[in-house]
């Protein structure tokens, strides 16, 4: 399953819903592969410019979900909102 993103501010933030992204994360943990999740905020955005480990860390997450009404917000002023909002107490 390809989940859509948009690049905010450097980040490849997920753009899909909850259900979306909980049916690929089963998906993903039935694979050999593996792989992680982060619920990431702007201060790990503006850190990673400057941290080149979590930078890296980032683009290597197989899911990148924003957690923090700015994130949520950037995606929306570009002309895709995330849909529909995955809320951190939710998951």
């Amino acid at each position: 399953m390809n989940l859509g993103t948009l690049k905010t501010l450097g980040v490849p933030l997920s753009l899909d819903g909850l259900q979306a992204a909980l049916t690929w994360v089963v998906e993903l943990a039935s694979t050999v592969s593996g792989g992680f999740v982060c619920f990431i905020n702007i201060h790990a955005v503006r850190e990673s410019h400057w941290n080149s480990k979590l930078s890296s860390t980032l683009k290597e997450a197989s899911l990148l979900v924003a957690d923090g009404s700015l994130l949520v917000w950037l995606p929306r002023f570009a002309g895709s909102p995330i849909n529909p909002l995955v809320l951190v107490p939710t998951v």
